[in-house]
This record gives C-alpha cells, structure tokens and sequence, in this order.
C-alpha cells in the first residue's frame, strides 16, 4: 500500500495528506493567488513601485541610473552583464551551503563569453531551478515560492538591467537566502513528519528497491528508508555543522567589531582597491590616527586617482593639521575629478577666504552657484 501512495515526499507534507488529518495542516496550502498571497504581493510591488520614483527623483543624484562614473564594455553589453550573473550564482550558492572566506569587497571578472565554466554552471542552476518550480508548483508550493523568492530578490542585483557598483556581494544574498532556506525546511519538515507518522515503517535494504522505486527522488519509501537507516549519523553531522557555524558567527564578530579590525582583513584580500584604502584612511581618521589615514589616502589615490573622496579626506586632515596650501590643492584636485562634489566647495572657500584669495574664493563661489540652486 505504501507503493501507492499519492503525490511526492515534499508534496504530501504540504498538502495537509497526513494522519493528523488536513485541519492540521491548513496552513501548508500556501498560495500566491490566495486573497493574503495578492495582497502580500501587492504591498511588495507598491515598496518597490516607491523606491524605483524615488531613484528617478529625489535619490538621482546624478541624472542617471549607471552607477558606473564612465561607459566600459559591462555597462555597454547585456550579454556580458548576463554572463557574469550568470557566473555569480555558484559563488553565491557556494557562500550558502560552505560561508568561509567571507569579505565584503569579494571581486570576479566581468564574463564576455558564454564558454565559460561558471557560466555553464549557472545556466544549469537557472534551468534545474525552472524544472524544480514547474515540477512542484502545485504538488509543493511552498519550494516553489523559496525557489522564486530567490531569484526576484536577487534579481535588483543582478545588473542585468541597470549596472550597480559592484558585481557580487555577499550581503545582496540576505534577502534571497530566504528563499533557500524555506525550501531546505520544506524538505527536511516533509521527511520529519512523514517518518513520525509512520513509526511501524518497515526499514528496507537499498538493494531491495526495483529500478523503478530507486530512480524516484522524491519515492517516500526510499527517502524514508534512507533516512531511517542513516538517522543517528545525520543527527551528528547536523550538530557538527551547527557547532562550526556557531563558531564561524564567533569569528566574523569579531573581525566585524570595529572599521579598523573590518578594513584590514578585507585588505589581505584586497591589496590593491583604492576604495578599501580609502574606506579604512576614514577609519583611522575617525579614531584620531590621522598619520595612517594620510598614509591610506595616498596609497588610495596611486592606485587609482578617479575619486574625489581621496583627495577630499586627505584636504580634510591637512587643514586640521594647518597644512593650508597642501589642503587648498588636495580640495582643488578633489573638484577637479568630479565638478559635481559639492562637498569640497564650501571648505575650499574658506580656506581660500582665509588666506586671503577672495577672488579664487569668488570664483569658486560661482561655480557652485548654480548646483545649489538646483
């Protein structure tokens, strides 16, 4: 009679299709089209509705929706922008199943061929994924959600449509982590309950299941039987691997104590970002250590002189020195990288004003005229 048991592992558990009877289950019947999923859904889409007139408004700061200061061959190409989403999605599932070697300022290259391997493997994770939600879209609604959830949250980030300023990062995966974590209590629920409710389960030899039986993923009697067999080893692997992620939480808080301790670990793996330079000069420059800020600015802009940010804090520790002239040219060099940085034009004017440059000051007094006034 087990042999003939309707629908799929996961399936059954979501359907309420157990002893306790369905009122015990009502819950599992999760729909997107039920009245709380349209209105869950609509009040998502509003959210988003909101922030996307907010980004064309008030936060477009720039006139534009390119994140990146210049066209280059991402920005330029769908295709590629594609391809390297597409490589993402190993790394990021990767980061979920095994979080070690986490940074913040993670890096890959930008793909410009589908002959890729991790491209490869992640058109084959998108296509198992549309297999998985066309096979338990109503058997298993719940996994199919998880599955979907995935990928629309993930999908802001993906670049595919307008190019952010950064390829990968690991905390774009908060939200769509979710989505896989549901799916992976789904299916530890189902095989859970489907086991307590049936403790007279008569434990059987893998070789005792026909051809038939064994190629059946989701068979409730091979699962069962596998899990039953191998339930003590599973119950210690599991603690293990909680005992390790608890010890890998330990570890990241404390190199997420503070700027300082968090800049210089994403430096050994990152030598070479102006911005990680840059981001822990302003660290040090927040904990009164101006002298390895100076050194971090500098070592920022020789690696890539084309943010203002550089310049403008270098100017900022310059003039609490009293360096006036080294912080009127770092301001000036700031301003000169993007006319649009407003934040270096009010203290180039004083000190110009205060060393006696009124008609420097005036000038540059004219040139911001008209970007405050729109």
């Amino acid at each position: 009679d087990r042999a003939k048991s309707e629908g799929t592992l996961a399936g059954r558990i979501t359907r309420g299709r157990t002893q306790r009877g369905k009122d015990s289950n009502k819950y599992s019947n999760f729909s997107l089209l039920s009245p709380w999923g349209i209105v869950l859904t609509l009040c998502l889409f509003s959210i988003t509705l909101f922030y996307t007139i907010l980004r064309l408004t008030i936060l477009n700061f720039q006139n534009t929706l390119n994140f990146f200061a210049s066209d280059n061959i991402f920005t330029q190409n769908i295709l590629f922008r594609i391809y390297t989403f597409l490589s993402t999605l190993p790394i990021y599932l990767k980061l979920i199943v095994f979080p070690i070697n986490l940074q913040p300022e993670r890096t890959i290259p930008i793909q410009t061929s589908f002959l890729n391997l991790s491209v490869f493997l992640g058109t084959f994770i998108v296509l198992l994924s549309a297999l998985l939600i066309w096979k338990t879209w109503k058997k298993s609604p719940l996994i199919a959600f998880g599955i979907l959830w995935f990928y629309i949250t993930i999908f802001p980030s993906s670049n595919i449509i307008i190019p952010i300023n950064a390829l990968i990062a690991e905390h774009w995966l908060y939200t769509p982590s979710i989505g896989i974590f549901l799916v992976i209590s789904v299916l530890i629920s189902a095989i859970y309950h489907q086991i307590n409710l049936n403790p007279n389960i008569e434990i059987r030899n893998p070789k005792q299941f026909s051809k038939f039986e064994f190629s059946k993923i989701w068979s409730f009697e091979f699962v069962s039987n596998f899990v039953l067999r191998a339930s003590n080893l599973f119950f210690i692997l599991l603690t293990c691997i909680l005992i390790l992620l608890s010890f890998r939480t330990i570890t990241q808080n404390s190199i997420w104590r503070d700027q300082i301790s968090l800049y210089e670990y994403i430096q050994t793996y990152n030598p070479d970002s102006a911005r990680v330079h840059n981001n822990l000069g302003m660290a040090y420059s927040n904990k009164g250590k101006n002298d390895q800020a100076i050194n971090e600015y500098k070592k920022a802009i020789q690696l890539s002189d084309t943010y203002p940010q550089s310049h403008h804090n270098l100017a900022r520790i310059y003039a609490q020195k009293g360096m006036i002239n080294e912080a009127i040219a770092e301001y000036k060099k700031a301003i000169t990288l993007d006319p649009n940085f407003l934040f270096s034009y009010t203290p180039l004017i004083d000190l110009l004003k205060k060393s006696g440059r009124i008609d420097e000051a005036n000038l540059y007094e004219e040139k911001v005229t008209p970007y405050i006034k729109n």
